[in-house]
């Protein structure tokens, strides 16, 4: 899938009004370090834990296809960790 989520793209008079800028997602590393920094009343394990649920809800989704077929593409990010 790519950006947007499988929704309609907006028209090219208005997308040329902005710069496009590309970024690597965020690892798990990255997702943890952010989580404690914001929740340091968060165990390290407990942490940990949230973001390996939700690297295996991705998987079970996406690559593995287990279930959430209607709806596709999901994805998980940042603000879903950060909505527990």
């Amino acid at each position: 899938g790519g950006a947007g989520g499988g929704r309609r793209g907006l028209p090219k008079s208005f997308l040329n009004r902005f710069s496009k800028v590309a970024v690597e997602a965020y690892s798990a590393a990255d997702f943890r370090f952010i989580t404690g920094a914001l929740f340091p009343q968060l165990t390290q394990t407990l942490v940990r834990r949230m973001i390996a649920f939700t690297t295996d809800l991705l998987r079970a989704t996406m690559e593995e296809r287990r279930f959430g077929l209607e709806g596709a593409p999901w994805e998980f990010n940042l603000r879903d960790v950060l909505r527990w």
